[in-house]
């Protein structure tokens, strides 16, 4: 017999504030610029989970530099991004489904963020169709609701 997790359960589940510092983030803008010989121009936002782990219900964000469109996009490796010293965000879900949707950011938008703070939190929120996304910096950034499930 299987031990189910709080996801499978159905009640809730924890994500980590996690946070970029600024001279990190530029670090990987200037190594995206050497391999691709381009700047970024956003940065792609996913949901990881380790399969590793015992309990399986710890998801992590992670990130890509991104560059162009259609044929012409390049990413770079995965981005990690440390968890942060706040404690855990718990999270109740409303219903059995849960989706997480990519976040993709304008690269400005981040150098804007980093003017006024030397790094990015990002913060865990849910919202009410029920779709995970984050708060980075105060600013909710919500990629764009996932439609229902269709069975």
């Amino acid at each position: 017999m299987t031990k189910k997790t709080s996801q499978a359960k159905g009640k809730s589940f924890k994500l980590p504030v996690q946070e970029l510092s600024g001279k990190s983030l530029k670090t990987k803008s200037d190594a995206f610029l050497l391999a691709h010989n381009t700047h970024p121009t956003s940065l792609v936002l996913q949901f990881e989970i380790d399969l590793n782990s015992i309990v399986r219900d710890k998801y992590y964000l992670i990130g890509y530099l991104k560059s162009g469109r259609g044929k012409n996009t390049k990413f770079s490796k995965k981005i990690t991004i440390p968890k942060s010293k706040e404690p855990e965000t718990k999270l109740s879900l409303p219903a059995d489904v849960l989706a997480f949707g990519n976040i993709e950011i304008p690269y400005k938008k981040l150098v804007k963020a980093l003017e006024k703070k030397t790094s990015l939190t990002f913060t865990p929120i849910l919202y009410p169709n029920p779709h995970a996304a984050y708060d980075i910096n105060g600013v909710s950034y919500n990629p764009s609701p996932p439609a229902a499930p269709e069975y």
